[in-house]
């Protein structure tokens, strides 16, 4: 989505109403309709497919 929480655009006014977001602080979001909690994360490169990198995570869905 390019956008960060709290940015200009903010990602949060693309969270529909009855879901929950989540993310790592910078452009990486998890949207969920119970509330997730990030267990684990991992940011790895993308070798240049992407203009960041790509993270992998674990939620428990609370």
């Amino acid at each position: 989505m390019n956008m960060r929480y709290r940015g200009s655009p903010n990602v949060q006014g693309c969270n529909p109403s009855g879901f929950y977001r989540t993310g790592d602080g910078a452009s990486h979001h998890i949207f969920a309709s119970a509330d997730p909690a990030i267990v684990s994360g991992t940011k790895f490169d993308m070798a240049g497919a992407i203009d960041h990198p790509g993270w992998m995570v674990t939620v428990n869905m609370g």
